[in-house]
């Protein structure tokens, strides 16, 4: 996140900068916690299909504390940097998206849960019936008598869907299976009626309704089992409630010290706390306009001194999935860190520079032109071609005014470079 394409181009042109470490390594070393990245992870991530966030979170932060390390926990405050916008918009449409495919969903369960109901002792009769017979003289009427019911209600519905045109994605996959059973199972008692009105019946007439049935049955048990999985993702992308002062409150409670960025991006703050003299020898960023600071340490000290104490060295990394920390100015950032995790990744931006032959700021003119939040890139100019611009012309000036470029500022209109540069050096 953040810087598009930059760990892989590190892995190929930097590898002594990525270093991979077991969750041990962290024990006694101040690390700055970009929260925001991860309470977005916490409540949106697609893989998350626990619908008590809280819980999630309580659990993330007992994860902290057993690996040992010295934890400063960054939030968002409630002013967002306008230049971001992009980005926000882009979570905004995920929820969106969520509300769209529960608006879906919800009722989709609720069909399949009736047909499942319709379906299992259908399906118990079917397979237990020694023949035909046998079977019309059990309550199977009455079951062919509840479909037609579940027909009148819903059939317009299946009709009204354009199945060919409808996208084969994701929640839509869901309906054109729902489909395709409900279609199945029509079939299914439209021979069951034909067969009932024949005067020959064989046994391969039930052993064919048999297999039929069965078939349908896992479908459509298979399609419930799904669709409520389905229902729980969305339902924790729905219920997001990130009101900073509950989780500060959880936080302070569970014994951590708290910084809410008022001012600035988190990751931006916990970029800057790698910087020794930050926290030690600034005391305008403990102006509720900049920064607040919350401890969980002895009331009767100042939050002010009690983070002089812990940051007088300045924290050792920044832990988060956003590549901005190291554009920021970040020295170490810790990637892959999760719950549970057994390693995670170290991305060393000092040493990558050494590596490429960068100073920072050619550093950040490189991850500009890889892409970030905040602005547009150079059509045509990939990651290894950024790379190779950036060496050979310095800055994106030098770019810009390279025998490539000089006559040509097409490719330029709408890269907004300096938008970032005054976000990462501002």
């Amino acid at each position: 996140m953040g810087i598009k394409g930059l760990t892989p181009l590190l892995k190929k042109y930097a590898p002594t900068c990525l270093t991979l470490h077991p969750i041990q390594y962290l024990k006694g070393k101040t690390v700055a916690f970009d929260m925001s990245i991860y309470l977005y992870k916490i409540y949106l991530a697609k893989s998350n299909i626990l619908a008590d966030n809280l819980h999630n979170y309580k659990n993330f932060l007992k994860f902290i504390t057993i690996t040992g390390v010295n934890p400063i926990l960054v939030f968002d405050g409630a002013r967002r940097s306008p230049d971001k916008e992009p980005t926000l918009y882009k979570r905004k449409i995920v929820k969106l998206q969520a509300k769209e495919d529960y608006s879906t969903i919800l009722p989709q369960a609720e069909r399949l849960q009736i047909l499942q109901a319709l379906i299992l002792p259908l399906n118990l009769e079917t397979k237990t019936s020694p023949s035909f017979r046998h079977l019309m003289s059990t309550s199977f009427d009455s079951r062919l008598a509840s479909f037609k019911i579940f027909q009148q209600k819903y059939n317009d519905f299946y009709n009204s869907i354009d199945v060919v045109n409808t996208s084969n994605s994701g929640t839509n996959r869901l309906l054109l299976d729902e489909i395709s059973s409900y279609k199945a199972l029509s079939a299914f008692f439209d021979q069951y009626t034909i067969l009932k009105s024949s005067d020959y019946i064989d046994t391969l007439n039930i052993s064919s309704l048999k297999t039929d049935i069965s078939s349908i049955t896992d479908n459509i048990k298979s399609l419930y089992n799904k669709s409520n999985l389905k229902l729980h993702v969305l339902q924790s992308k729905l219920t997001i409630s990130l009101n900073n002062d509950e989780h500060i409150k959880i936080a302070k409670d569970m014994g951590f010290d708290c910084i809410v960025s008022e001012s600035e991006e988190a990751e931006k703050t916990c970029a800057k706390l790698s910087q020794r003299d930050y926290l030690l020898n600034a005391p305008k960023y403990c102006d509720p306009n900049s920064i607040k600071l919350f401890s969980s340490g002895n009331e009767k000290i100042s939050p002010y001194a009690q983070f002089k104490s812990k940051s007088a060295k300045g924290v050792f990394a920044t832990a988060s999935e956003d590549l901005d920390v190291l554009a920021f100015g970040g020295k170490k950032l810790f990637r892959m860190f999760s719950t549970d995790c057994e390693s995670f990744l170290e991305i060393d931006r000092v040493i990558a520079q050494i590596e490429l032959g960068l100073n920072y700021k050619q550093f950040v003119d490189l991850c500009i032109l890889l892409g970030t939040d905040f602005s547009n890139t150079i059509p045509g100019v990939g990651p290894v071609k950024a790379l190779g611009l950036i060496q050979k012309y310095k800055s994106i000036e030098g770019i810009i005014n390279s025998p490539l470029y000089k006559n040509n500022s097409y490719p330029f209109i709408n890269f907004n470079y300096n938008i970032s540069r005054n976000v990462f050096f501002g």
